[in-house]
């Protein structure tokens, strides 16, 4: 296949069994009108017209009867045929909520390209289908990039136990034995310890049920990096979970309100997938040098966000940033991409905090902080109520 067309995304492909069943089967012959191919040897390549994968062979050279083109078509028809049933057919699962700069076609044959390439505990590992489209999306279309991108998240994912950090608060034996269970506590005492002054929490969400994630580096307390990421990443993941929940909410009031006003089935039916980003608000207010983390630490926090958490960040809204930041940040705007640099707002005077009340909007100002342009008095955050929450509610819903 060629590079190009990876960096489209692709179209349909066969398992990798099925692959090499064909290679083997079907060398010096291609089908039809090709668009893709899979090189076979020096001289030879297989070709796989990718609009219709049952499309007749055409002999490219003449080294096999007519009995071997029948049956080389017939391997790659049923190969097109079963990867295209597990596939979900709904486009919505597969691309997600969000807003797109890419075309659409553009993105299904990225996703189908990278779902054909996953083997079946791969595909089961998935947290959610359209983290296939948020890493297409992250390597501008290459497909085969962002395959492999996927792939060392899957294994990071696993590495790090997310699924048993998530799940550290949910109690009780669970069924897995004493050893489950004491690991869970493990973890759960480990939450409970490094989020005890409230450096990281969700609380608040903006119009559209987007969650906002509090990051607060003056009330740092420990300076474990192990533990320090942990907490970063099960506090991402609520944020995650919370914004699905609550965009989901907004969207199926919205589809209500349509459907009074215009009696149809059909009403708001494009508009019930839920959104995946989540909003940051970085706050510096008590921060002193003495507190910042170890530059390992904040390595490794960024290649968190940027390798495993991508197209999940919707805004992130910078206050009390100390000079140092101010002056770094001024020095690399110039540089960075117009979509990034719109992504991040220096709250440092009115119209960039009415920029934030803007998308957070009246109905959910009196959930926010007074520091995000919420009322005063707020309520205190509480870590052991907010930990023990549903994991997709935030604090003070």
């Amino acid at each position: 296949m060629t590079p190009s067309l990876l960096k489209r995304g692709g179209g349909p492909r066969s398992s990798s069994s099925s692959k090499a069943a064909a290679r083997s089967l079907c060398k010096g012959y291609s089908f039809g009108e090709s668009q893709g191919g899979v090189k076979v040897d020096d001289t030879t390549a297989l070709d796989f017209d990718l609009s219709s994968p049952s499309a007749a062979l055409v002999k490219r050279q003449p080294t096999a009867d007519s009995s071997t083109t029948e049956a080389c078509s017939s391997v790659a028809s049923d190969a097109a045929a079963a990867d295209a049933a597990d596939l979900p057919g709904d486009e919505r699962l597969l691309l997600g909520g969000e807003d797109s700069k890419y075309d659409r076609q553009d993105e299904l044959d990225g996703v189908r390209y990278i779902w054909n390439e996953l083997d079946k505990v791969e595909r089961s590992e998935l947290p959610d289908l359209a983290m296939m489209v948020r890493h297409w999306r992250a390597e501008s279309g290459d497909a085969e990039k962002a395959l492999a991108k996927l792939r060392d998240t899957l294994h990071w994912r696993r590495e790090f136990g997310v699924d048993d950090l998530v799940g550290c608060f949910e109690g009780g034996d669970s069924g897995g034995g004493n050893g489950e269970s004491t690991a869970n506590n493990k973890l759960a005492a480990t939450m409970e310890e490094e989020n005890s002054t409230g450096k990281i929490y969700v609380r608040g969400y903006d119009r559209e049920g987007r969650a906002f994630m509090y990051m607060r580096p003056g009330r740092e307390n420990t300076m474990n990096a192990a533990d320090n990421m942990k907490h970063l990443v099960w506090n991402i993941e609520k944020a995650v979970a919370c914004t699905k929940r609550k965009s989901l909410e907004i969207l199926s009031s919205r589809r209500k309100q349509q459907q009074q006003q215009v009696p149809s089935d059909a009403a708001g039916a494009d508009q019930q997938m839920p959104l995946e980003k989540i909003n940051l608000v970085i706050d510096y207010a008590g921060f002193r040098l003495r507190d910042a983390p170890p530059l390992s630490t904040s390595k490794h926090t960024l290649d968190i966000l940027q390798k495993h958490y991508p197209e999940r960040m919707h805004r992130a809204y910078v206050l009390h940033p100390p000079l140092y930041f101010k002056t770094f940040w001024s020095v690399i705007k110039p540089f960075v991409d117009p979509l990034t640099k719109k992504k991040i707002v220096m709250v440092s005077n009115d119209a960039a905090m009415r920029e934030l009340t803007d998308a957070v909007g009246p109905a959910n100002l009196n959930k926010m902080e007074p520091v995000a342009g919420g009322p005063e008095p707020v309520r205190d955050f509480d870590s052991r109520e907010y930990l023990h929450l549903p994991f997709d509610h935030c604090f003070d819903e």
